[in-house]
């Protein structure tokens, strides 16, 4: 398994014995037990990673706490009310924006957003999911192809990206009687955002398999030979070096970019969750004036001011944080267990 290269040589006698175990009757029950352990906390990371990674995410990504829209949660219709019943407490729409921490974010979302609030949008994300892996699954490709799997997995993310549209709409705007699928937008839309979202699915795809390719190269010069513990720490340093220069410096401005260019095509039926500058600084011309009615990519990024962008690095820090105790502490007992898992069905 290419995880085994990248696990020091200790880890992986452990991988080893436990895959030689698996197969003893006497200890299939143990195995089942540690199975479904493992599955628990798969569950709880990407519970996690839902939550702050893609919608608290997103809201940093477009909050603008000047905003004139920021009044509106404030506002006295029933609409505008929070769905727990609760009053804003004075000066909370202005004291600081809610994604300066995540205990904020959590807060807003829950009295404005209900009960589920950490699963904003998942029933459109699990559509995308399902459709990426019937994709992915007649993909006619080598499972060792890594450098294959990174093109037809960021031609894929593009051309899907209408679906992430819709989630992003989903998350940044209050509850809506819509389905779902009602929030795709058309083919009109698509056109719009695939700029974007090559080059977000560009980079996303190479944050993905860049530690993928590493590993299998690392593998390829070590070949079957144990590998010295201060040899296995510069390679695994090696890959988190690279795998974050490449996500802050690459993934995460490609991403906040698209997030807002998507987020400036958000219907105007649809009320914003957090104080959000509709015309972002005045840059986004309707279409019944002419004009494109979405910002730009380098207006996207020129009016995402320098405390927006900290708040959003912060809140990814975090996120790539919890991301790497997820490889660290899942893949290598995942990947031997020979199961439907296809390491690129997660990409």
């Amino acid at each position: 398994m290419l995880v085994e290269t990248f696990v020091p040589h200790s880890g992986r006698h452990t991988v080893n014995h436990f895959k030689e175990l698996q197969g003893s009757p006497e200890t299939k029950s143990n195995v089942w037990v540690f199975e479904l352990t493992m599955l628990g906390w798969l569950l709880i990371f990407c519970s996690a990673l839902y939550t702050y990674g893609v919608v608290v995410a997103a809201l940093a990504a477009v909050e603008a706490p000047n905003a004139d829209v920021h009044s509106s949660l404030n506002a006295n219709s029933d609409h505008d009310k929070p769905v727990d019943g609760m009053e804003p407490a004075p000066g909370d729409a202005t004291s600081k924006p809610i994604t300066t921490d995540l205990h904020t974010a959590e807060n807003h979302l829950r009295q404005h957003a209900g009960y589920w609030y950490r699963y904003r949008g998942l029933s459109m994300a699990l559509t995308h999911r399902l459709v990426k892996v019937v994709l992915f699954h007649i993909a006619p490709l080598q499972y060792t192809n890594v450098f294959g799997w990174f093109v037809y997995n960021a031609v894929i993310e593009t051309l899907l990206s209408n679906l992430h549209v819709a989630l992003l709409h989903i998350i940044i705007s209050r509850p809506s009687p819509k389905r779902f699928y009602q929030r795709i937008p058309g083919f009109s839309s698509w056109i719009q955002i695939a700029p974007i979202a090559a080059l977000s699915s560009v980079a996303t795809s190479a944050d993905f398999y860049l530690p993928l390719g590493l590993i299998r190269l690392f593998g390829k010069l070590d070949g079957s030979h144990p590998i010295p513990m201060a040899r296995g720490l510069c390679e695994i340093a090696i890959i988190l070096i690279s795998t974050a220069l490449l996500y802050f410096a690459a993934v995460a401005p490609a991403r906040a970019i698209f997030i807002r260019v998507a987020a400036s095509m958000l219907p105007e039926q649809d009320q914003p969750i957090v104080a959000f500058d509709r015309t972002f600084g005045g840059k986004v011309v309707p279409v019944v004036l002419g004009g494109s009615g979405k910002v730009s990519i380098s207006d996207a990024w020129s009016s995402f001011d320098w405390a927006a962008r900290v708040r959003y690095l912060k809140v990814l820090a975090k996120v790539f944080a919890l991301e790497v105790v997820c490889w660290f502490f899942l893949i290598p007992f995942v990947l031997p267990m020979d199961s439907a898992l296809n390491i690129h069905f997660i990409a």
